[in-house]
């Protein structure tokens, strides 16, 4: 079970280590962000690799071996082959020999990709704050039930 990293200022409930069922749905709620979140260096980052979020989730010290990379962003070994390369290209993440074995490499997330991650998510939280505003406390407690309900029907649990 993936450990879930909860950022400062933010309840651990809120906090997820997985995708939610309404990930399906993002695209039409994530075009609704202000303009600036949408083209923000950090939000284009997460939206293009899961993996500086899957190693921010990992916790400290933020590091993983690509096999559990690609466990953890559900991708095949070469996308994130290719995908740690062009981290690793803008300083964003690091590769080094494993300490228990020459042939594995690990990945571990810069300080400068763990500052990315860390605007990316406040950007991501201001904006879901800003979606549910108009939701009085009744109607988020229920739109929170039947989004459970439909994680649990739909094999999320």
């Amino acid at each position: 079970m993936p450990r879930v990293w909860t950022p400062p200022n933010s309840s651990p409930a809120r906090a997820t280590p997985r995708p939610t069922p309404t990930t399906g749905l993002s695209n039409p709620i994530r075009d609704t962000a202000p303009a600036g979140i949408r083209r923000s260096p950090a939000n284009q980052a997460t939206l293009a690799s899961a993996v500086p979020t899957t190693l921010r989730r990992s916790g400290a010290p933020y590091e993983l071996t690509p096999t559990g990379l690609a466990a953890g962003t559900m991708v095949t070994s070469g996308a994130v082959t290719k995908r740690v390369d062009r981290l690793a290209e803008r300083g964003l993440v690091t590769r080094r020999v494993g300490e228990h074995d020459a042939r594995g490499r690990v990945v571990a997330l810069t300080p400068a990709g763990r500052d990315l991650i860390d605007r990316a998510f406040a950007a991501h939280m201001a904006n879901e704050h800003r979606l549910l505003a108009s939701l009085d406390r009744v109607d988020r407690e229920r739109l929170a039930r039947i989004l459970d309900e439909w994680g649990h029907a739909l094999g999320d649990e």
